[in-house]
This record gives structure tokens, sequence and C-alpha cells, in this order.
């Protein structure tokens, strides 16, 4: 009858059951420390925007933009530093009137040999702006404006 060694099969098995766990152990804590922070559920969640600029000097102004506001959002308290001083009672209306931009155009044709770029260059270096074109068997017809 073949005897048994139950001691020596069970410390094994405890040895590999603590190297198991150990090897575990490791990879959850390295798994944590790759994202430190983290507070979304997954990974790329989308979070909602909270951010602070603070400008300590004149140098470190950081030009914003704000998009996307709902119709319930607050009004942002904003507070312009800088010479000259302004300043205004928070009752104060201030009026504002939309000025409507005067414009004059004019069409340039380009022919079908010449460079376009080089025209185009040589009119918005003299404050033209090229709004549409349209493209014929003699060449192409720009249309151009710039405020009045």
């Amino acid at each position: 009858m073949p005897v048994r060694l139950l001691g020596r099969e069970n410390t094994m098995t405890k040895t590999a059951v603590v190297i198991v766990s150990f090897v575990a152990i490791a990879a959850a804590r390295s798994a944590m420390l790759a994202a430190p922070g983290q507070s979304t559920a997954r990974p790329g969640e989308i979070l909602p925007a909270r951010v602070w600029i603070e400008n300590r000097n004149r140098n470190e102004a950081i030009p914003i933009s704000i998009e996307g506001l709902t119709d319930f959002a607050k009004p942002l308290r904003v507070e312009v530093v800088g010479t000259p001083v302004v300043s205004l009672v928070p009752t104060t209306v201030v009026q504002a009137r939309f000025v409507r931009q005067p414009w004059e155009h004019r069409t340039m044709t380009v022919a079908a040999g010449q460079d376009l770029t080089v025209a185009l260059m040589q009119a918005g270096n003299d404050g033209w702006e090229a709004v549409s074109s349209q493209l014929s068997p003699s060449g192409a017809i720009v249309l151009l404006k710039r405020p009045r």
C-alpha cells in the first residue's frame, strides 16, 4: 500500500495559493496606479468642465471663449483689470445699437492661362476679399467685397 505524504502536498498548495494571491494583488495595484485620481467608472467618460484661470500678472493672460451654454446657465461675473479704469453701478443700463456694415463689391475676371492666386493676392493687398467664384470657358469670374 503506497503511503501519501499529506503534509508536503498541503504546504505546496498553500504556497501556490499565496503566490497567486500576491500576483493578483500586485496586478490590481498596478492598474490603480495607471490612472491615479480617475473618478469615472470607465476611461474616457466625459465629466463636466470645471476651469479656474488665475492670471498673476499681465504676461499670463489667457484668451478664453465659452460655447454651448444652455438657457439656464448663470451669468458670468467678469472683472476687467487694467488702464483706464471704468466702474459702473450694477444697476446701470448700457445701451448699444447694431450698425450695419456697408460693403462695396466688384467682379474680377481671371483669364484661363493666368494664375488665380497671384490675381487674388493683388486684390487682397488692396483690401478685397473673395466671396464667390464662377468658372467659365474663358477663365474664372470672382466676386469681391471690402468694407466701405
